[in-house]
């Protein structure tokens, strides 16, 4: 199932057969078999309630016994019900739970997986908040551009602030903002804007680093990219004459 999910193989009978054949079986998964059939099913945007609703009652009841999830298989959970914007609350409160009693043992790409999911599902837990921001910190350094795009997004969008945080992901992003695609450029910029933080430096680099991929930039991006910098009442001419001729592109 996960190597289909990789190769994007979308068959939809092979994927209802697969899901029947899940179904009774749920209860003998494992967090791997768990987290992995999430992942898979999410993956290739498959939203199948009945079995997203089993995997979620397996994963709470596992969890609830006890059961020492790795943290990859926590923040891969997490991550696919958010891809599927499917909420199971019971779920939520368990992985969270989960989550900080071993949040010291996750890597920067499930710190960052993790804090990614909670602005989709509109996941207000302000103890997990606190501790995926405080683990964050200590391993910034070790973040790459998906991580760090990720957590800035999901920070801003759940009006979730860490004055100590924000500033290391400005250090960081700053450092690593040529290998940025031009989603998470848009979004790092929105970040900000979002909450009226004003970070010359950081949106100068945003900038630099967004004019020779401007023709990258899907309309929504050009879109966001422009109010951001609006809203913080930033110019920057080269990227201000590539947003426009961005703009005007699809009309010519």
């Amino acid at each position: 199932m996960w190597a289909l999910a990789r190769i994007k193989i979308s068959d939809s009978p092979l994927w209802n057969a697969l899901s029947a054949a899940s179904l009774t079986t749920i209860t003998e998964f494992h967090s791997q078999g768990l987290a992995n059939t999430a992942w898979a099913f999410s993956s290739c945007g498959l939203l199948d309630q009945p079995l997203l609703a089993a995997i979620a009652a397996s994963s709470v009841a596992l969890l609830e016994a006890g059961a020492k999830w790795p943290p990859q298989h926590l923040a891969n959970m997490s991550w696919s019900f958010a891809m599927l914007v499917y909420t199971d609350a019971p779920l939520l409160d368990s992985i969270a739970a989960a989550a900080r009693q071993t949040i010291d043992e996750f890597q920067p790409p499930a710190l960052g997986a993790t804090a990614w999911a909670v602005a989709p599902l509109s996941w207000q837990h302000r103890p997990l908040l606190d501790a995926i921001a405080a683990a964050s910190l200590r391993k910034i350094g070790e973040f790459e551009r998906e991580a760090i795009a990720g957590t800035v997004w999901a920070m801003a969008l759940l009006s979730y602030d860490d004055s100590p945080l924000r500033s290391a992901i400005s250090s960081a992003a700053v450092q690593k903002m040529s290998s940025f695609c031009p989603r998470q450029l848009a979004r790092t910029a929105w970040a900000f804007a979002a909450r009226q933080l004003r970070d010359a430096p950081l949106m100068k680099s945003i900038a630099r680093a967004a004019v020779p991929r401007m023709p990258e930039f899907g309309t929504r991006d050009v879109a966001s990219t422009a109010w951001s910098f609006a809203v913080l009442g930033f110019h920057d001419s080269p990227c201000i004459a590539a947003i426009a001729g961005a703009s005007m592109a699809p009309i010519g």
